[in-house]
């Protein structure tokens, strides 16, 4: 029976269990609720039970261990607690496949688990299982699947992992371990294609001269310490197709043999290292070359972009920023018809932004932040239908804000061109990105008004949960942001940001009253410019904004009473305006008591500032007198 990915919304009823003739019962991807009822327990006839990404909640009924015949169990994807002891002597023969990854198990691993005589897959990642792996893992002789990774087990890795012979793919990262994982661990696993071994508090320590036994296609190793050098028994690697190697203190230079990864591989990781010299100048290889991800980002890559890049007809993220690379953009990366993420930012580059790169049309973020590049914005970027995020900040760029960006690029989250060299009015076409949640301006040559359809931008209006930008699971944007006075980098978090920053710019005029429409608004800043008029009474309407800096304008007036209802403010600034008047007071304003926050507006009075309101009782005069 398969009754998989529909969308029931029930728990199971107990009547299946009179179903004793089945051999296949499928429920998977459904909403199942409640517990795994008890009565499953008579479907002795049962080899595959699948139940798998529902939400069945407390622990494993101990009926299920009676199902002797019972070949294929997947529990996986659900919300079950408790330990896994239910596993019974009766399955210990017919067992072959054990899926209970990501689900809230915990405590040890039972004995009974290492007494598996036919067993092929374990699968027991993201869960809370503790203490250690046992030496007894040397017994499940059958595995070919072994994925213990997103645990909490203490100890070291057991040597008798080494006798797991038949083995194929072993996932053991971010598991906790200690100790040391040597050539001694790997010394009968010549089938072995898989190792993961990423985020894990062990020492990789095998020999310089060490000869794996086996050839591996997918290796990740990111976040253990495998420098200073590139190891060795890399180069005797022939069919690596995904190698992940950030942050895994690796201080020297790309080695001549190193290079067949970039020609061979669709994925290479090495970022977040020191990674010195320059890329390789041109392949050693010619024909198809297979590489979709690319990352070398944060390190200290010297030289210009290499042109051969542009050969990677399938690259679909291309990320080489935060480094000292130099010279111009290749033009050829036009080329890359399949790019969704290019990532050059925090390098040295200069020149014009290539014309080319408009024909990226499945490009979804373009980072070019941080380096040298002048120049206008080529008109052919409007073409670029697919951004969500445009970060062009900290270069030399002059130009006016190109009315397309707003007309065309429809799919904006996130722009960003603070400190540039951009002048004239904000274009009424930017009111047209009802998506975009991050607007960076800032430190330009702005001028004009604010417009008021800024009152447009619905995704700052409504607190309602953003999707997570992450292209192929792999790739995360990254964007630094000033907010609160200081320099805050948002990764995961970034979805969550909903900001608009103009400071540092020419704008005159008044804060348009649309913008206290935008709800959800977490920073505003207009500080540095030369707003006029007085601060809205609807300020308090920005009931999630944290940081609000108005400073060094020209505002009059009051200030509003309803920003005392602000109850998420940690961090306003209002000083050297022509504010007046007695500041109110607050629950949250009572926090913000540093008098540097109203400094520099002659006509306020009343706490935090030393100066009285007139009629104020000094606090040394007896009130009932």
């Amino acid at each position: 029976m398969d009754l998989s990915s529909n969308h029931f919304q029930v728990s199971i009823p107990n009547c299946l269990g009179n179903l004793t003739s089945l051999t296949f019962l499928s429920l998977s991807h459904n909403s199942f609720t409640g517990s795994i009822p008890s009565s499953l327990g008579n479907l002795t006839s049962l080899t595959s039970l699948s139940l798998s990404h529902n939400s069945f909640t407390a622990s494993i009924p101990n009926t299920i261990g009676s199902l002797c015949r019972l070949q294929v169990l997947d529990l996986s994807w659900n919300k079950l607690t408790d330990s896994i002891a239910v596993l019974s002597d009766c399955l210990l023969d017919s067992l072959t496949d054990l899926y209970l990854d990501s689900n809230n198990f915990n405590g040890q691993l039972p004995n009974q688990l290492y007494k598996f005589k036919n067993l092929q897959l374990l699968s027991l990642s993201s869960n809370s299982f503790s203490g250690p792996i046992i030496e007894s893992l040397g017994n499940l002789s059958m595995l070919l699947e072994l994925d213990i990774s997103n645990n909490k087990f203490s100890g070291s890795v057991p040597s008798s992992l080494g006798e797991l012979s038949n083995l194929e793919e072993l996932y053991i990262s971010n598991t906790s371990l200690v100790g040391f994982l040597s050539e001694f661990h790997f010394s009968k696993l010549s089938k072995l294609q898989t190792l993961h071994i990423s985020s894990n508090l062990f020492v990789w320590n095998v020999s310089s001269n060490w000869v794996p036994p086996f050839q591996l296609s997918d290796i990740a190793m990111k976040s253990i310490k495998i420098g200073p050098h590139f190891p060795h028994w890399l180069r005797t690697q022939r069919y690596v197709e995904r190698l992940f190697m950030s942050n895994a203190s690796i201080s020297s230079a790309i080695p001549d043999w190193f290079e067949k990864f970039f020609w061979n591989s669709f994925e290479l990781d090495l970022s977040k290292n020191q990674i010195s010299g320059e890329l390789p100048l041109k392949p050693h290889v010619e024909g198809y070359k297979k590489m979709w991800y690319l990352s070398l980002s944060n390190n200290y890559l010297s030289g210009g972009i290499p042109k051969w890049l542009c050969s990677f007809e399938i690259l679909m993220i291309l990320a080489l920023s935060t480094n000292q690379l130099y010279g111009e953009i290749p033009p050829c990366l036009g080329k890359l018809q399949s790019l969704g993420v290019l990532d050059l930012g925090n390098n040295n580059l200069s020149g014009h932004i290539p014309n080319s790169l408009g024909s990226l049309q499945w490009l979804y973020s373009m980072h070019l932040q941080n380096n040298e590049l002048e120049g206008k914005l080529p008109g052919t970027m409007q073409n670029l239908t697919s951004l969500i995020t445009l970060d062009l900040s900290e270069n030399k760029l002059m130009d006016v804000i190109p009315s397309w960006i707003g007309g065309k690029l429809l799919s904006l989250k996130y722009l960003v061109l603070y400190r540039n060299k951009f002048y004239g009015d904000i274009p009424l076409q930017l009111c047209q990105l009802h998506d975009l949640q991050l607007l960076n301006l800032a430190n330009n040559n702005i001028s004009g008004y604010i417009p008021q359809c800024f009152g447009n931008f619905t995704a700052m209006a409504f607190d309602d949960k953003q999707s997570y930008d992450s292209y192929n699971g792999t790739y995360e944007d990254e964007i630094d942001e000033v907010i609160k006075g200081l320099t805050l980098q948002y990764t995961r978090n970034l979805r969550f940001l909903k900001s608009i920053d103009l400071s540092g710019n020419h704008i005159a005029g008044k804060i348009p009253i649309e913008i206290m429409s935008l709800h959800a608004l977490q920073n505003l800043n207009f500080s540095r410019n030369n707003l006029s008029g007085t601060i809205p009474e609807t300020i308090g309407n920005l009931s999630k904004i944290e940081s609000l800096d108005l400073s060094r304008n020209e505002f009059s007036g009051p200030i509003p009473p309803s920003l005392s209802s602000l109850n998420f403010l940690s961090h306003l600034n209002l000083s050297f305006n022509h504010l007046y008047g007695r500041i109110p007071t607050g629950s949250q304003l009572q926090t913000l008591n540093d008098p540097s926050i109203y400094m520099g507006n002659e006509g306020l009075c009343g706490a935090p500032l030393p100066k009285d309101c007139p009629n104020d009782v000094p606090s040394f005069v007896n009130q009932s007198t």
